[in-house]
């Protein structure tokens, strides 16, 4: 049996690190929440992010409104998906793209596995809504800082060039390669890679038929 102050990581049980029932947790932009221990513990690796000096968790940067929904889901376990009248294109648009990713990225630090996934199920329902160089426009536009989300990003870009009916020009490549080379992540390198090979299968496609 476990007692209060000690859980089962594999086979060993370890001491929890924390000394009292609630954790102060500090974001990087100071925002400041008190959470459950119960509720962190469900999650081994905020262990490493505890600074015993301070007596608190000390987590990555997240916006206010990216904070109080990392928040949310950790107290209540529940994730407030985006209404489809949401996603209308509008200058905010990218903004709630990028709330979702950067919540997606720190799930993903912390092994919160249903959270990683439910918040990139949001992020690809309005990515999907973009064409494929409104994604170009959409890393331009928004701040991708998270090197978590690098690889589900190129994942996602490789499957939308590979399965997209959208022409993709000379022009459009250029553009694409001007992007990456202002800003050179695994990302929008795998977007332009891809963006070739679409290129040259429709140029084989214009001249022999389809394949």
């Amino acid at each position: 049996m476990e007692s209060q102050d000690a859980r089962m990581f594999g086979n060993f049980l370890i001491k929890s690190p924390y000394p009292r029932s609630t954790v102060e947790v500090i974001f990087g932009d100071n925002s400041i929440y008190w959470i459950s221990v119960d509720l962190l513990e469900r999650y081994p690796k905020f262990r490493l992010s505890y600074d015993a000096h301070r007596g608190a968790v000390k987590l990555n940067w997240l916006n206010k409104t990216q904070t109080a929904a990392f928040v949310g889901y950790l107290r209540n376990g529940t994730w407030t998906s985006r209404k489809p009248e949401d996603w209308d294109g509008s200058p905010h648009y990218y903004n709630r793209m990028q709330h979702c990713l950067s919540v997606h990225g720190l799930a993903l630090d912390y092994e919160m596995d249903e959270l990683a996934k439910l918040t990139f199920e949001d992020f690809t329902k309005m990515a999907d809504r973009l064409s494929i160089f409104g994604l170009v426009e959409m890393l331009r536009e928004a701040n991708w800082t998270l090197q978590s989300n690098q690889t589900a990003l190129a994942e996602y870009f490789t499957q939308r060039v590979s399965m997209s009916e959208e022409t993709i020009t000379e022009v459009q490549i250029a553009g694409l390669k001007s992007e990456t080379s202002a800003s050179r992540t695994f990302a929008n390198i795998t977007l332009v890679e891809m963006g070739e090979m679409k290129r040259k299968l429709q140029q084989y496609e214009e001249k022999y038929g389809p394949l």
